[in-house]
């Protein structure tokens, strides 16, 4: 039997993983969140701690169920925004923050690029179903399936 982990990473994007693991070998016993909450307090600092710790479990949340339904995307983004704020300075430094709050970033653009092409295809749907002429319908549903899907806002987020 095999006993121990050995914790490797192929990058960035699981290092706080890669220290859960590594915790719950060392320290069996301790939950998940603790482990994530001494993670925080090490890279982030006490005042950022419970924040990101909050952060790093919204992320997980982001990927449950339907994007278009769920409702954690938001409020992992607002949680992102609020310690972008707090934290100017940590996340000058920390690419550890910068790749979570990024990462809240891309959920919430992609949830909202998402909701968009689902309304397109609505939009297309119907108007192939109206009692137009074929080539008023098709026409019509050519525009809403090219329709931008990529607001304003949106850009902003993409550029992070």
């Amino acid at each position: 039997p095999t006993i121990g982990v050995g914790a490797y990473s192929e990058g960035v994007g699981d290092d706080w993983n890669k220290a859960v693991w590594s915790g719950v070998a060392f320290q069996p016993y301790r939950s998940v969140k603790n482990i994530v909450a001494d993670y925080a307090r090490y890279f982030f600092g006490a005042d950022l701690a419970e924040s990101a710790a909050g952060l790093i479990f919204g992320l997980e949340q982001n990927w449950i169920g339907d994007p278009a339904e769920n409702k954690e995307i938001t409020k992992t983004f607002a949680l992102a925004q609020k310690l972008e704020k707090d934290g100017k300075d940590v996340l000058a430094k920390s690419w550890r923050l910068q790749a979570l709050v990024k990462r809240a970033y891309n959920d919430v653009y992609q949830q909202r690029r998402y909701v968009c092409g689902l309304e397109s295809v609505a939009g297309a749907m119907s108007a192939l179903q109206r009692t137009w002429s074929a080539d008023h319908r098709l026409d019509e549903a050519k525009k809403s399936l090219e329709r931008d899907c990529v607001d304003k806002t949106m850009s902003s987020y993409k550029k992070r």
